[in-house]
């Protein structure tokens, strides 16, 4: 019986890295730190992917005193990747005071050792009032 949980323990680990559905991430810690006018939530989190045998995974939630969310950002590193770089994406979404998506920043950057990133996708995609897409503005091209 505990061959056969070992057994299913490793192909659940296996498949669900080689079909895109990664193993759920693991939380490290959970920080919780109030400032006068802002509430800041972060997560950390261990995760195993099919980029990487190996990353973590950092959510920061940002509200103001009354709890309305203000900014929620994601940043995503995959360090064991195959070809020796790391891979890091971050996605920053900032909320009006209406609860409605205002922008949202997405970043990929590749890099072997520590200053040395370079950009594969920098966007910022504009909202308007009522939350529908307005504008794509791709940064590398500027």
């Amino acid at each position: 019986m505990r061959k056969l949980i070992i057994l299913l323990i490793i192909c659940v680990l296996l498949f669900s890295c080689r079909f895109q559905k990664p193993f759920p991430s693991i939380r490290i810690s959970k920080e919780y730190r109030k400032d006068s006018t802002i509430v800041v939530k972060r997560y950390k989190f261990i995760r195993i992917s099919q980029y990487g045998i190996f990353g973590h995974l950092h959510i920061e939630e940002k509200y103001d005193t009354n709890g309305v969310l203000l900014e929620k950002s994601y940043h995503k590193y995959s360090a064991l990747v195959r070809d020796g770089r790391t891979k890091v994406h971050r996605r920053i979404i900032t909320f009006s005071q209406e609860g409605t998506v205002k922008r949202v920043d997405l970043k990929i950057t590749k890099n072997q050792g520590r200053g040395a990133a370079k950009y594969k996708l920098d966007k910022t995609i504009l909202y308007d009032d009522n939350g529908k897409r307005n504008q794509i503005i791709n940064n590398l091209e500027n």
